[in-house]
């Protein structure tokens, strides 16, 4: 394995090995709603042109077991914003108090990205997303860095947000 961008369906159907090259296991999922995101690594590659914060969705948010300490979490929400009784119960799913949604590791000599996002047919013309995609297949196929660009709301649901 030399690198491989995981996208949502990937998660349910993979064991063991994948797992542990995913970064995590598929947990649970709440009803589709809006979320409030925020970018934990700007300065990774994944990252790049991506804003600081963003409202997103609606879209399920992932809740993961089995996550690898060393996964480098890049897109995380607040699980204070999750109106699911379960959500309060799974510390095991967060890293750092949140919830990881987009992440990137190394694993048995690849690099592999997941991304938890873009449930409905719409995300795939957001910029966020797309720019997201594009980030993490570069980054898998060993390309550091992105082309510069910053998304715009000119396309889907994603709305930038001021930087705090």
């Amino acid at each position: 394995l030399h690198g491989w961008a995981g996208f949502i369906r990937w998660r349910s159907q993979a064991r063991d090995y994948y797992w542990q090259a995913l970064g995590g296991k598929f947990k649970f999922h709440p009803k589709q709603q809006k979320l409030e995101l925020k970018v934990l690594e700007p300065e990774s590659p994944i990252a790049q042109a991506i804003p600081a914060t963003f409202t997103w969705g609606p879209d399920e948010c992932y809740f993961h077991d089995r996550l690898n300490p060393d996964i480098k979490v890049v897109v995380a929400a607040d699980p204070a914003q999750i109106p699911d009784k379960r959500a309060a119960q799974t510390t095991g799913s967060l890293v750092g108090g949140l919830i990881p949604l987009v992440w990137y590791q190394t694993f048995d000599g690849g690099r592999e990205v997941y991304i938890a996002l873009g449930h409905n047919i719409p995300m795939y013309q957001d910029p966020i997303l797309t720019r997201l995609i594009l980030n993490a297949i570069k980054w898998s196929m060993g390309e550091d860095k992105s082309p510069p660009g910053k998304p715009t709301k000119e396309y889907g649901q994603g709305e930038k947000k001021k930087k705090s």
